[in-house]
């Protein structure tokens, strides 16, 4: 199949931005990510819990949906969208499911809120 040159253009700045994001951001910054305080935690599935336990289990498999995988099989979703838009096809499941997966990520956050925000009791604003 024969690209036109405007979708070579659109792969390469694609690709172009994620190698300047992924030479740009520094290690640390990626470390900080797993974060417990001062020192990086790995090799831990969550802080004070090990993915032994089933409480750590579920957390860990949460917070790798909610904020890995919803997040980027939501851009794909929307770069679907966009080449669909752009050649005349159907584009709106595509934006639809890239809308639904980054709702689906909110609410997996917002129950993380609700959670740390119960933790500390009634009342402990």
């Amino acid at each position: 199949m024969q690209h036109s040159l405007r979708e070579r253009f659109l792969y390469f700045c694609l690709a172009a931005g994620l190698a300047v994001a992924a030479a740009v951001c520094p290690a640390s910054v990626l470390a900080q990510a797993a974060s417990s305080g001062s020192a990086p935690a790995f090799n831990k599935a969550v802080q004070g819990e090990t993915a032994g336990t089933v409480e750590g289990t579920v957390e860990n498999a949460m917070n790798w949906v909610g904020n890995v995988i919803c997040p980027l099989l939501s851009v794909g979703a929307g770069v679907h969208a966009v080449m669909q838009f752009r050649s005349g096809g159907r584009w709106l499941p595509s934006a639809a499911t890239g809308i639904g997966l980054l709702s689906i990520s909110g609410i997996i956050r917002l129950a993380e809120y609700f959670v740390q925000m119960g933790a500390g009791g009634i009342g402990a604003n």
